[in-house]
């Protein structure tokens, strides 16, 4: 066949002609779009002040948009930062209503020179005029939750003032009566916050009274019982010192008793009136940095179903109930760097995976005085941190007085590392510093508790009817496996420095325990394979007991236990007798015998010669510290000699024996 060759290569290089066109121009089409792209990519900045405008475009410092509403009428995208004025103020909600993306999340932050820009959950309450004697009182027409003066909160009006009154009778599972009530006084309406467990501290409101007998709306959380104390909160018959007030909702007026009497022109009040400082829902890749967030009715910043948030550098300041609250599963969060006072269920709450929370301060959770018309929340509530999912980490933070646990976590594969934790169960018992439990389906295997130092675990028995302080240091409670406790140190603890219940194939190693009732304690052990106890030092000092529950410390007390202890170093300078408890109390030969435990550990019994005492030395910090000892000679637990200086890596610690310790211990 012949072809004529001359049109298909004429043809053909038509087409290549073409085909080169197209790539030409479908390549300018991708650069154009690329630059396009990438020029937005980066997010527009955009301002807010209190001297702007919401007409204003909001592009520059000079063009600020006004207020939250424009804030939250904007539509965002990915990239995008919107900055608050440092030194201004705003009262309400930020409603998040735009996700970022990987790499270009939506900002919320700071600018300016000054002090953090603040977002009030509170509002302005004006219009004061005398009520009677000392009491002021003001119509409002939005209920009210908290109350500040000058920034400072107020307590709610209360009785008793201090402490708790206590239960006579038991009518029935709602009903009850006080011989401590005052009479003539009409209870109906009061919040009733009762002491009804260990670590029950249910909140309900007080339908009837009469004659000293109260029946409450609903029965609560754990059986009333005799004995069992409780407080009335909101009612003006208990507004009847400074500092305090209340409101009622049928008039919608507040009262207040204001500091050191002076007239409430004097002041700036405040009232709690909205729920959240930031809300978000399904809103992923987001920052809130640099921000005040102070008095929300509810949580500082909460969210739903939202991953990928970075909260850093912020302080938040008294939300009646969480500083941080994701309930409801978001993965992937960074919060760090944030101040959190004054918090009342709890100061951070998250159900999360892979997250990490670091370098935070948390302070005053929960505490007694503090408490108001929603108590702590849910009955079990009152801790610092809570946080339950998966291969978390959670390092670094400072926790100071708390009213239940200092750090709560639940799940496998955590890591609880490096957290300085002071002062806790404060207000309620059978908590601890670090505390987890993992009843059902999801066990705590592979998780990790190590360089924590914790100091001062209470375990409150006031108002309660038990006569046992339960405070533990680091508690390892119901159905918790696989947890490893490595390297801590734990001080001053009126229960067990370590505490197992009912667990089993955890490793307890490494750590030093000193001052408490039971160092190590062991109760019902669950599954087959023990727990395994080693290389502890455990130290027993003559400060005894915080109760009568046992005559002395004891460096162990097991029952029922699956364990095994080796290589432990036990040390009592003050006795050597009924030290050690598992059927019986014993000594440390007894106790080898009685167990076959502890082998191959030891029992250092030398008597401290007079005018010595013990001193525990800490390192709370993330660097090396030296402790400088000038010309004194002290003395290790091992009698070695310790002079000049010695040096402590981070969050590890070394007791000493001396006389005349000038000293600081710790940081």
């Amino acid at each position: 066949m012949n072809v004529d060759t001359t049109l298909l290569k004429s043809g053909s290089m038509k087409k290549d002609t073409l085909k080169i066109k197209s790539i030409t121009l479908y390549f300018f089409g991708i650069l154009i779009a690329t630059f396009f792209f990438s020029a937005s990519s980066f997010g527009t900045t955009y301002y807010v002040s209190t001297a702007g405008s919401d007409a204003n475009p909001g592009t520059t410092p000079e063009k600020a948009w006004k207020s939250l509403d424009r804030v939250n009428e904007f539509i965002s995208k990915p990239g995008d930062s919107i900055l608050f004025r440092k030194g201004d103020e705003w009262n309400g909600t930020v409603t998040v209503n735009m996700w970022g993306m990987e790499g270009r999340p939506v900002v919320y932050g700071a600018y300016g020179k000054g002090p953090k820009p603040k977002i009030y959950g509170s509002v302005p309450i004006t219009g004061w005029e005398k009520h009677s004697g000392n009491i002021y009182k003001a119509s409002f027409n939005k209920e009210i939750n908290q109350l500040f003066v000058d920034n400072k909160r107020m307590k709610v009006a209360r009785f008793p003032n201090r402490g708790y009154v206590a239960i006579s009778t038991v009518v029935d599972n709602k009903s009850f009566t006080s011989n401590d009530l005052p009479s003539g006084i009409d209870y109906s309406g009061a919040v009733w916050f009762g002491r009804t467990g260990y670590y029950h501290t249910p909140v309900h409101k007080v339908m009837t009274s009469f004659s000293g007998n109260l029946t409450l709306d609903e029965i609560p959380q754990n059986d009333l019982n005799e004995g069992e104390g409780f407080i009335l909160m909101n009612k003006l018959a208990f507004l009847d010192e400074p500092g305090e007030w209340c409101y009622d909702a049928q008039t919608s007026t507040v009262y207040l008793w204001l500091p050191e009497g002076r007239s409430a022109d004097k002041y700036v009040v405040r009232g709690s009136v909205h729920k959240y400082g930031f809300y978000a829902q399904n809103k992923s890749n987001i920052v809130v940095r640099n921000l005040e967030i102070l008095q929300q009715a509810s949580a500082g910043i909460e969210i739903t179903n939202s991953n990928n948030w970075r909260i850093e550098h912020n302080r938040f300041m008294f939300p009646d109930a969480y500083a941080i609250n994701s309930e409801v599963e978001g993965d992937n969060l960074i919060i760090t760097d944030n101040k959190i006072i004054g918090a009342n269920h709890l100061a951070i709450q998250l159900r999360t995976n892979s997250s990490r929370l670091t370098d935070n301060q948390i302070v005053d959770t929960g505490l007694l005085d503090n408490i108001g018309i929603t108590g702590i929340g849910r009955f079990y509530y009152g801790s610092a941190l809570f946080i339950g999912g998966e291969n978390n980490v959670v390092n670094h933070n400072r926790i100071i007085n708390a009213n239940y646990n200092g750090i709560f976590f639940a799940g496998p594969g955590n890591k609880i590392e490096y957290n300085f934790i002071k002062n806790i169960c404060l207000v309620k018992g059978d908590g601890g510093g670090i505390y987890t439990t993992q009843p059902g389906s999801n066990p705590t295997t592979g998780s990790v508790v190590r360089y924590n130092i914790i100091i001062n675990s209470v375990g409150s028995k006031e108002g309660f009817t038990s006569r046992v302080s339960f405070g533990e240091g680091i508690y390892i409670d119901e159905s918790a496996h696989g947890v490893t406790v490595e390297y801590n140190t734990v001080y001053k603890i009126s229960n067990a420095g370590i505490k197992l219940h009912k667990t089993d194939a955890n490793i307890v190693r490494h750590n030093t325990v000193m001052d408490a009732r039971y160092a190590i304690q062991i109760l019902k052990s669950s599954g087959s394979t023990p727990v395994k106890i080693s290389n502890n030092i455990l130290y027993s000092t003559a400060n005894g007991c915080v109760d009568d529950y046992e005559p002395r410390q004891l460096l162990v007390r097991t029952s029922s236990a699956n364990a095994v202890f080796e290589k432990n170093i036990y040390v009592n300078p003050y006795d050597s007798n009924g030290i050690f408890r598992g059927e019986e109390y014993c000594n440390f030969d007894d106790w080898k015998s009685q167990t076959g435990y502890d082998q191959n550990s030891s029992f250092k019994s030398k008597q401290l010669s007079e005018g010595e005492t013990e001193k525990l030395f800490f390192n709370n910090t993330r660097n090396k510290k030296t402790f400088k000892l000038g010309n004194k000679t002290y003395k290790d637990i091992f009698g070695n000699i310790v002079s000049g200086s010695f040096t402590l890596e981070p969050f590890t610690s070394k007791i000493l024996i001396g006389t005349d310790f000038m000293l600081r211990a710790g940081n």
